[in-house]
């Protein structure tokens, strides 16, 4: 099938590495110059909800979620600082420990990722 523009040509982010502190999303003190960064995953609504209740609203430009997480924790699956109102998650420099359950959320993203482009 020929390329129709729309989500193909956009693409579709599923997960991030963030290295650095930026100036509207710095809650978990990355660019202090320590070997420090943090995982970002995107969820299904379900999967969200069930991990951290239901989602909070947007923040306003530069600030973070009001979920009362400590965003600069390490090792500990908890809404995205800045993302969380659409469903994402975060861990800052993730353990060994951690490993399986974030391959099962990436599987989990990789495939709605591959139904959002069979359904385009």
């Amino acid at each position: 099938m020929p390329y129709s523009g729309g989500l193909r040509k956009k693409g579709v982010y599923i997960a991030t590495f963030k290295l650095r502190d930026g100036a509207h999303d710095n809650a978990s003190t990355l660019g202090d110059g320590a070997a420090r960064y943090r995982f970002n995953i995107s969820l299904s609504r379900h999967e969200y909800e069930t991990l951290f209740g239901p989602r909070p609203a947007r923040p306003p430009a530069g600030g973070v979620v009001a979920t009362g997480h400590d965003f600069s924790v390490e090792n500990q699956l908890m809404p995205h600082p800045v993302y969380a109102w659409m469903h994402w998650a975060a861990i800052v420099n993730p353990g060994l420990d951690q490993m399986e359950r974030l391959t099962a959320l990436a599987q989990g993203a990789i495939a709605r990722a591959a139904g959002k482009f069979q359904a385009a």
